[in-house]
């Protein structure tokens, strides 16, 4: 005990020989320290933020499933929904389990407005007129400005159909072969050929009497369209802001009859032009991915009600006070479709069996979830619309139970999913059911977290071995000083074992000392990030995102004992290790040799 005690003062007092050496030592190793505690909590902060915004943006932390579900994702792939939610919330770590339902389908909008259609010759004519596309050459294709284009988003080949059908349709519909300049004066806003527009108003043919069936509904007698009015004026809408990129191939449908007009000749001169005013109907579709959900629970595991960002998240009740169904669609498909909230928009929505059911849905608010594909190809319905007889009908043919594809499960700590998992596992087993972690749903997520983790331990290593390096330097700049003080050690008795040991001892001391300035400093830094954070918006303006994952560019620390823990331990053992070498060239130090290097 006593030689023990007496090794502690002499490495205590040799430290301090070369207080200037020292002192700049202890300096850099706190330093190093004091930088890796708020960077660890920095990037543990980090990795919480990923993991929250994987979690609460729409897997949850667990998943229950079929057995087969994650792999085949097919329909009828699906469980009791009542059952699994009881075995899943008797857990006392479950906060709550959102059920689901997966389909897909197609969502459609139709517009309806007035064009006035004139011949070529009423824009001038020729291809220096043309923005985009190429003259009407085939029949029932048409020219529109660029006005129009831009309004309702029509591309090269969209599609528009008359709003009703002319008396004799030799053009039920036109596409779109090109665009062209607006007229200042706003004269026409679609141009086709003369003798298309003559057939457009070409009068309807009688029948004779063998052609006419009294059981005919089209056989009867038809009113007579009014003629349009001498001081009609183009019906242009305003220009719209939305950018004419990802325009779908747009159709329309019929709405109101058009007024007739004078059958234009075939050839219309330029200076003697023929516009006819019709209405026209734009149609616009979307083939999408489906989610049926319960909005009260569903609010309760996911943040989805956070991003809505224009109108309402689902209400809970099924339909509205006029019977139609609500639609959660993102802010992307609304600017394709051109809906806003309150719109009504057409649903093609995939039955268990495969089949297309329509159903008329309102529209009830947009969302943004930072991720473009999902915010123009994801929809949110009512989780009973599933289970609606006349729709999806996903229910037990024996017991008529309703039926779910997934529960999303949120629990008390996020870190403990793996057991939680396990543990709901057992509960369902008697179910048939599988219990994964988010990180057996989402291995791709999983694997950017342990990148980041990776990352963190990399940069902590750099740091630590820049401090490290300079402790060694230290100390062998100390053995190689004090050569001759070893070599007369050991020539009065001191073995090698404890001239090592003395090295390793005033390293250590130094350490300590380093720690506890390092600490203090590193404290004070990650309280300050803690309060007032990173912010990282000059090269992160929007934040990072990926795969729908959104991470503030304001980056918060987080202040934990493992934050603590985990640094103080690297310095201590990185301080030990680069000790090594130092005292084993103290050990291995011969008297003789020592006291002739020194001249004694």
């Amino acid at each position: 005990m006593y030689n023990f005690l007496l090794l502690w003062k002499m490495a205590w007092r040799n430290l301090w020989r070369q207080r200037r050496r020292s002192l700049i030592t202890v300096f850099a190793m706190s330093a190093g320290l004091a930088l890796c505690i708020p960077t660890y909590g920095l990037m543990e902060g980090v990795s919480r933020e990923m993991i929250r915004g994987i979690t609460r943006s729409h897997l949850g932390h667990v998943q229950v499933h079929h057995p087969d579900y994650l792999e085949e994702r097919r329909l009828e792939l699906s469980f009791p929904e009542k059952e699994a939610s009881l075995a899943v919330l008797a857990d006392p770590a479950v906060i709550q389990a959102a059920p689901r339902v997966y389909t897909g389908g197609m969502v459609s909008s139709e517009h309806e407005f007035e064009v006035h259609v004139g011949t070529i010759g009423t824009h001038g004519g020729g291809l220096q007129s043309l923005v985009s596309g190429s003259l009407p050459l085939k029949k029932c294709t048409a020219l529109v400005d660029e006005r129009t284009a831009k309004r309702w988003r029509l591309d090269l080949g969209s599609i528009l159909r008359f709003s009703p059908l002319p008396a004799e349709p030799a053009c039920e519909r036109v596409e779109i072969s090109g665009v062209v300049r607006s007229d200042p004066a706003g004269a026409s806003s679609l141009l086709m050929r003369p003798a298309d527009i003559a057939d457009l108003n070409a009068p309807p043919k009688a029948k004779s009497a063998a052609q006419t069936d009294p059981d005919d509904i089209d056989s009867l007698e038809k009113l007579a369209p009014a003629a349009p009015s001498a001081d009609a004026t183009p019906m242009l809408a305003p220009a719209s802001d939305a950018a004419p990129d990802a325009a779908p191939a747009v159709d329309a449908a019929p709405a109101a009859p058009p007024p007739a007009a004078p059958s234009p000749s075939p050839a219309t001169p330029a200076d003697n032009p023929t516009t006819v005013v019709f209405r026209v109907v734009r149609t616009a579709s979307s083939q999408v991915g489906i989610i049926a959900v319960d909005p009260s629970r569903e609010s309760q595991v996911t943040t989805m009600v956070d991003k809505v960002v224009a109108g309402t998240y689902l209400n809970n009740t099924y339909r509205n006070g006029q019977g139609v169904p609500q639609i959660l669609i993102g802010d992307q498909l609304a600017r394709i479709l051109m809906v806003k909230p309150g719109d009504r928009l057409g649903l093609d929505i995939l039955t268990r069996e495969g089949f297309p059911m329509d159903e008329m849905v309102e529209v009830a608010g947009m969302f943004n979830s930072g991720l473009d594909s999902m915010d123009r190809s994801l929809t949110f319905v009512h989780l009973r619309m599933a289970w609606d007889p006349e729709l999806m009908n996903l229910v037990d043919p024996k017991t008529g139970a309703p039926q779910i594809h997934e529960l999303a499960i949120r629990i008390k700590d996020s870190l403990d999913n793996v057991v939680v998992a396990e543990r709901l596992q057992k509960r369902l087993k008697g179910l048939h059911l599988v219990a994964w972690p988010w990180q057996k749903v989402e291995p791709a997520m999983a694997s950017m977290v342990k990148l980041q983790d990776a990352s963190t331990a990399i940069l902590l290593l750099i740091i630590f071995a820049i401090a490290a390096l300079g402790t060694m330097n230290t100390m062998l700049m100390s053995v190689f000083e004090r050569i001759r003080e070893f070599g007369v050690l050991k020539s009065v008795g001191m073995r090698p074992f404890f001239v090592a040991r003395l090295i390793m001892l005033e390293t250590l001391l130094m350490t300590l000392v380093s720690m506890v300035v390092g600490g203090v400093l590193g404290l004070g830094i990650s309280s300050y990030l803690y309060v007032y954070g990173l912010d990282m918006s000059s090269l992160l303006p929007e934040g990072f995102s990926y795969q729908g994952v959104v991470i503030d560019p304001v980056w918060r620390t987080v202040i934990s004992v493992r934050s603590f823990a985990i640094p103080l331990a690297l310095m201590s053992l990185v301080s030990l290790i680069v000790a090594v070498w130092p005292a084993v060239r103290a050990a291995r130090i011969k008297p003789v040799e020592a006291l002739r290097q020194t001249g004694v």
